[in-house]
């Protein structure tokens, strides 16, 4: 086979592009919500144009994502401000130097009358811990402690990026969508929060950056290559910090 050949990454790649379509497809419509059967035709016809060669199995659980993704969430499509756009902003660095960081968010919607909400849609089984209370069914669970460790970087990260883009929004709150659950977790950063989220996102990027120049060779530092000395991505700040956290790990396992 050609294409894009199975894997868990993409699965999840794959998600990403049936839940993009899904989205535009909506947004033409003026729908809030599009039927199962529907979706699954999308789904199909995203996979036929991209090349996506899925096992059986990972076939199988798409479509079950693509389903749960119809069936649970509603779309005011008339505030879709941009669905899987790149941003990018020149940050200050601690040791001076001004890097240009780039990040594209799943999904920003408008949150009238001056906030932003940014849509991510989480594929995976590995949920954070819930509150001892929980809400009412259809509301969300509200609170950083209940986001996922991304969840954490992208309400930074990414929310930095919309307020440095947008000059107008005053908020910006990420919703994680857990496909496989139906369930909404979501935390908001405020536009007086900013000065001190954009020092700790310069701190990531600087940080992140000596971990790749020492691990050059490593598969998920590529990007690295193609953005340049003064350029970072939100993705390749993951990848730094996870290999980070795997290196703690094995560090600690040793020192038992």
């Amino acid at each position: 086979p050609v294409g894009n050949v199975g894997a868990s990454a993409d699965l999840g790649s794959a998600m990403h592009a049936v839940i993009a379509e899904i989205l535009r497809t909506l947004h033409r419509q003026g729908a809030v919500q599009m039927p199962t059967q529907e979706a699954v035709e999308v789904m199909m016809e995203v996979l036929a144009a991209g090349g996506w060669v899925l096992p059986a199995d990972e076939l199988d659980d798409l479509r079950k994502l693509t389903i749960s993704f119809s069936h649970f969430y509603e779309w005011d499509t008339r505030h879709i401000i941009a669905i899987e756009r790149q941003l990018s902003a020149d940050i200050t660095c601690p040791d001076g130097v001004v890097r240009t960081f780039t990040g594209t968010p799943d999904l920003l919607i408008a949150d009238p009358p001056n906030g932003c909400l940014i849509a991510d849609h989480k594929s995976g089984w590995g949920k954070p811990r819930s509150p001892r209370v929980m809400p009412a069914e259809g509301e969300p669970i509200v609170g950083l402690e209940y986001l996922s460790d991304r969840g954490h970087g992208q309400l930074d990260g990414y929310g930095a990026l919309v307020m440095l883009n947008y000059p107008a929004v005053q908020h910006v709150t990420l919703r994680e969508l857990w496909l496989r659950f139906g369930e909404r977790r979501e935390a908001t950063l405020t536009r007086p929060e900013l000065e001190h989220v954009e020092r700790h996102v310069a701190g990531r990027l600087a940080l992140a950056l000596v971990i790749v120049d020492a691990n050059r060779d490593d598969v998920r530092f590529a990007e690295a290559d193609v953005l340049g000395r003064n350029g970072v991505s939100f993705g390749l700040v993951q990848a730094a910090f996870v290999l980070r956290r795997e290196r703690a790990r094995v560090a600690n396992f040793h020192a038992v």
